[in-house]
């Protein structure tokens, strides 16, 4: 008798209302033991469009298929995964059956058993130790090193160079599963004993998965999203890379955003140890060129020597991709134009014809480009007009450079610079005469590493290299030419390489290394005669390199700071915080500054650190009388409970005294919010708001038990329905409350709780969770409040007919004993909190309301236990009773022992 295992993968697409807008996709494995007649394809037939629920959600079976089957006979097995299909890693590596061989061993319980054929190739090179030649006998050993994998392929050595006097030989592999990082980290590490290398790296692609958009906006900032499959290993370091025209890798430093203007290749890397995961892609952009160069033949139009002068406009920008629609516009006058490709740029040229009106506003050509997301770039060039009878300075050569005649308070822009040097050269004319000739034409050298300071400043090549690299660059060109007429315009560009470097400081970390040359650099700029430019220039240069320097962060060597915010003083501050642990760029800060008392009736959290000790103390002190209270009463409770209206009294107290522990204890626990998990903090927050409802609803319960006291004398209240009223009231009203706004967020998807205060949400008047809490102790507080009015009219009634100055005194006095002694037990200091609710933030009065409420409700568990014990005649008697009875045991025990032994004396 034979028996067949089969094992099915079965793939359920969940479609929302047929409408494919979002899909989630589950794969099981079923395994279906059968004996030989029971055919694979009824059970695939079976499972099509069967129905389960998968995480309360309906999913349809809509793909099955044999993944892997399994013959056993007897004690023999034989099992083999299906075409398309490969053993997993946990198969392979721990029952030793690999690749796509046939098993013999009992592997169907294997989860997961064969997994679909994924391509990973891995890329790497091997450097050999000085001296070591490689052969044909390393690769073999190379090959035999990474044969162990599971999904193995191939492996080809792809070249060899050298690298000063060490040996490098690259490699290719191909396997066909997810190779586990410390399966192949392994793998490289012996290979590298074996080989006796100096180092092995590799890379794999195929084992993360990149996600990016479509064709995106030119300068947008799309999303990228990398996943590495691989959960459950911690990696060394990740971070992204941005391949640039000529090939080169950069770069991108983490925590940058990088705007897009060129459609390049992005790779997203996930390393650990000598191993790095890679996955790249080419994200498409809809292209505008980056720098349009405008030029005009002649530089000026004479309208007094032509009065139908034109002008030739040529616009050059780099080949690109896109297909630009171009238009040129002069004076309302639109006119497409077509490029020219020469060289590596295209070319758009036009004639204008210019006119001779004298308007005061500029003679502006624009060039428009247009991209195919109709994004708009435009470039202009002002065309100087020389009217009749106009002022003009005349045509003048100076050093090689010719200067048109020019109509006065206008610019003429040179392109001819030095050889070796980039830029421009301009001239104003000033009335009738020519000022200086201001020359921004910058040497060629000195021009990329403004390029590259540029590139560092936006993340890209970030590294420390590329840093040291700059500053040597600068280091160099500040020593290479003094030349005053041209020495100028370097030192704008290197302030300008400065200034890019010092934002960059404010995110990267500069290291030491790379100082030297920056102080060098920066003293050598200042050697040079900044000359040959206007006061104004100078000035502003000054301004520039001394911000630049002064900027330059090195924040390695910065001092950590740990603060919180005062939203109080609406700043940083330091109190009560301090950095514990720094390591690399993070640093680990503990507070021991607490959420105040106060948060609980405002709209946010309103801690400082004199708030945060009077809510430590007050609450340390509350729970320890509340716990002396609770004694006293255990131990009074039969002496002083002989009616039911003491009954009802001591009942409700009690429960106050029991639930106001219980919310004082929880804000104790919720005191450091940063340090609690979500769970926790949701936990003691429903606690809080649970236990000061519970509490404020029985003190309801012992006013509403008063005033029915003193209006229905002759009616009391039986102890049947007050113990109904009070357990409905006191129990299950702050149960249904709590839950049913618990349930009401949770579902809704709006916050119930704000962490960092562990406590409820404030949003607006009449939203937020807060308000599950404000509206019900308001309730509360307006029905004490009246209750206590109740009582003291009803002392004042009784005392009228007297109408003596001592009544009036006994009246007073007992109308100030009702209000200290109802007040804590009725809740009305909370009064205070829904007043600094009202009251306009960082007021004089909101200040005094806050200390006011953090103070008095703070303290309440301690006011409890001087008016229910000490003013309270019953219980205090009672409690001298117990401690005179016990002090009276203790001097008749030692009586009888002093007769007893004076008797055995005798």
């Amino acid at each position: 008798m034979c028996s067949r295992a089969c094992l099915f993968l079965i793939g359920a697409v969940y479609l929302y209302a047929q409408v494919i807008v979002a899909e989630d996709v589950f794969t099981a494995e079923l395994t279906v033991a059968s004996n030989v007649t029971l055919e694979a394809h009824s059970i695939l037939e079976a499972l099509n469009n069967t129905e389960m629920q998968v995480n309360k959600t309906t999913v349809t079976l809509l793909r099955s298929e044999v993944v892997a089957e399994c013959l056993i006979i007897g004690d023999e097995t034989s099992c083999n995964c299906s075409t398309g299909y490969i053993w997993s890693n946990p198969v392979c590596y721990n029952y030793n059956c690999c690749r796509e061989t046939t098993c013999a061993q009992n592997v169907s319980d294997s989860t997961p058993l064969c997994i679909a054929k994924v391509n990973v190739r891995i890329k790497g090179s091997v450097t050999l130790n000085s001296g070591e030649i490689w052969g044909s006998n390393k690769e073999t050993q190379l090959i035999d090193a990474f044969k162990v994998l599971n999904g193995f392929e191939s492996l080809n050595v792809t070249g060899q160079r050298n690298e000063r006097e060490f040996t490098v030989a690259d490699f290719e592999a191909a396997v066909s599963v997810e190779v586990p990082t410390p399966k192949l980290q392994g793998v490289v590490d012996e290979a590298q004993t074996n080989l006796r290398a100096t180092d092995i790296s590799v890379d794999t692609v195929g084992m993360v998965e990149i996600n990016s958009p479509g064709k995106v906006c030119y300068e947008s900032v799309p999303v990228m999203k990398c996943t590495f499959v691989e959960t459950n290993i911690k990696m060394d370091s990740n971070g992204w890379n941005f391949f640039g025209k000529d090939g080169k890798r950069l770069t991108l430093n983490t925590g940058t955003v990088a705007k897009l203007n060129s459609a390049c290749r992005y790779e997203c890397e996930f390393k650990k140890g000598s191993v790095r995961h890679t996955a790249s892609t080419e994200l498409s952009v809809a292209l505008l060129p980056d720098v349009v160069t405008l030029k005009i033949n002649p530089l000026t139009v004479d309208c007094s020597a032509d009065p139908n002068a034109k002008v030739k406009v040529t616009a050059t920008i780099p080949v690109s991709t896109e297909q630009f629609e171009v238009s040129w516009s002069y004076q309302e006058v639109k006119k497409p134009v077509v490029s020219t490709p020469v060289g590596g740029n295209l070319v758009y040229e036009f004639h204008a014809i210019i006119s001779c009106v004298n308007i005061p506003a500029p003679h502006t050509i624009k060039v428009t480009f247009k991209n195919s997301e109709k994004q708009e770039k435009n470039a202009t060039v002002d065309v100087p007009v020389i009217y009749v009878g106009a002022k003009f300075c005349k045509e003048e050569i100076d050093n090689r450079v010719s200067w048109p005649k020019t109509p006065a308070l206008n610019t003429v822009i040179s392109d001819k610079c030095a050889k070796g040097r980039v830029g421009y050269k301009s001239r104003t004319c000033t009335g009738t005469l020519w000022d200086d000739v201001f020359s921004n034409c910058v040497d060629a050298e000195l021009n990329k590493v403004l390029n590259a300071a540029d590139n560092f400043a936006k993340g890209l090549g970030a590294t420390q290299e590329m840093a040291l690299d700059i500053f040597s660059g600068l280091f160099n060109s500040s020593t290479s030419d003094t030349h005053s007429n041209y020495s100028t315009a370097d030192v704008i560009a290197s302030i300008n390489v400065l200034k890019s470097m010092s934002k960059a400081s404010q995110f990267i970390v500069l290291e030491d290394g790379v100082f030297p040359d920056f102080v060098h650099a920066a003293s050598n700029m200042l050697n040079n005669t900044w000359s040959g430019v206007n006061t104004t220039i100078v000035h502003e240069m000054s301004s520039k390199y001394l911000q630049s320097v002064e900027d330059l962060e090195n924040l390695s060597r910065k001092k950590r700071m740990c603060v919180f915010w005062h939203t109080r003083e609406n700043k940083w501050s330091e109190a009560g915080c301090s950095a514990k642990t720094i390591q690399g760029n993070s640093t680990v800060c503990e507070c021991d500054h607490l959420t105040s008392f106060a948060v609980l009736m405002s709209k946010s959290d309103v801690s400082t650190p004199d708030l945060d000790m009077i809510t430590n103390v007050g609450l340390g002190v509350s729970v320890c009388s509340l716990l002396i209270f609770l004694i006293v009463e255990y131990l009074v409770w039969s002496a002083v409970v002989k009616s039911n209206l003491s009954h009802f009294r001591h009942t409700a107290i009690v429960n106050i005294a029991v639930f106001l522990l219980l919310g004082n204890c929880s804000f104790l626990a919720s005191s450091f919010p940063e340090s609690l998990s979500e769970n926790w903090c949701l936990v003691l927050t429903i606690c809080k708001h649970l236990f000061y409802l519970a509490m404020f609803n029985w003190m309801m319960c012992m006013s509403v038990m008063l005033v029915h006291q003193l209006i229905f004398v002759f009616t009391p209240l039986r102890k049947r329905v007050f113990m109904l009223f009070s357990g409905i009231v006191g129990y299950v009203f702050p149960i249904f409350i709590v839950g049913s706004s618990y349930t009401y967020y949770k579902y809704t998807e709006k916050p119930y709780y704000e962490k960092k205060t562990c406590w409820l949400v404030f949003e607006r008047v009449l939203e937020g969770s807060l308000h599950a809490f404000l509206l019900p102790v308001g309730t509360v507080i307006l029905t004490n409040l009246f209750s206590m009015v109740v009582v003291i009219l009803t002392l004042v009634k009784s005392n009228v007919p007297e109408g003596s100055n001592a009544d009036d005194k006994e009246t007073a006095k007992s109308i100030l004993k009702v209000v200290v002694f109802l007040t804590p037990v009725f809740g009305l200091t909370w009064i205070i909190g829904f007043a600094q609710l009202m009251l306009e933030k960082n007021t004089l009065l909101h200040i005094i309301a806050i200390y006011s409420f953090t103070i008095l409700n703070s303290f309440q568990g301690l006011f409890i236990l001087i008016t229910g014990v000490f003013a309270e005649q019953k219980v205090r008697e009672e409690m001298i009773k117990l401690i005179m009875a016990k002090s009276k045991g203790k001097s008749e025990s030692m009586k009888n022992l002093t007769s007893t032994t004076y008797t055995r004396d005798k």
